[in-house]
């Protein structure tokens, strides 16, 4: 009784030891699952700025198509003025201004392309450096979903442990109150025990015999 008694403290402190360290693991799980769930926001909002970063170098694309189509069209006409002007128009001074004017507004059409470039190639290299920070987070990832399986896969097997110490403390706790495992003769004689009918049983029965010496 007192063994088991013992085995039964031993198998309780190393249950509880056991459901320590599943919580600690479930402690450590959340955390692992709650930074993925801050990575995939992340990502998510990083490729929604990347779209919206696409979206805008189209428009940009499109507005410097249409400058430069307006550019090819300034310069036909400016071509023109300049053939009329050549034959000896009498509209030179006119011609002239007109001239001068879509000169302007080529210099104009020019910058701004130049601009609207500079903003593209902004946005491409801020596509890039988003790129390289979505990498970065998907390697993440994979380290936290390989972290994740490897604590929920000790956290299974510390719960078996568990429900395996519980089974032997429910088998050690019904040895000692219904004797179980025990034969017929030896639960007697412990129950006498338990409940004070007897006292101090020890001993093989053939030990407790005295047989004369001349009898043997």
């Amino acid at each position: 009784l007192a063994s088991s008694k013992r085995t039964l403290d031993e198998e309780k402190a190393r249950g509880e030891g056991h459901r320590r360290k599943i919580s600690e693991l479930e402690t450590t799980a959340k955390a692992n699952l709650d930074k993925l769930e801050n990575i995939e926001d992340a990502i998510f909002d990083e490729k929604c700025n990347i779209d919206r970063l696409n979206k805008d170098i189209d428009t940009i694309f499109a507005d410097i198509k249409a400058a430069e189509n307006e550019a090819v069209d300034i310069k036909v006409r400016i071509s023109v003025l300049e053939s009329a002007r050549e034959s000896g128009s009498d509209r030179n001074a006119d011609i002239l201004n007109d001239i001068e004017s879509y000169e302007e507004e080529a210099v104009r059409l020019d910058k701004s392309m130049q601009t609207k470039q500079k903003t593209v190639d902004e946005y491409a290299a801020a596509i890039a450096e988003i790129d390289a920070g979505i990498e970065e987070k998907d390697a993440r990832l994979t380290e936290l979903n390989s972290s994740i399986g490897e604590v929920y896969s000790e956290l299974n097997n510390k719960k078996i442990r568990v429900d395996s110490i519980n089974h032997r403390i429910k088998t050690i706790k019904a040895m000692e109150e219904q004797f179980e495992g025990y034969n017929n003769s030896v639960r007697f004689v412990m129950r006498q025990y338990a409940q004070g009918r007897i006292t101090d049983p020890h001993g093989a029965r053939c030990g407790t015999i005295y047989v004369p010496l001349s009898k043997i």
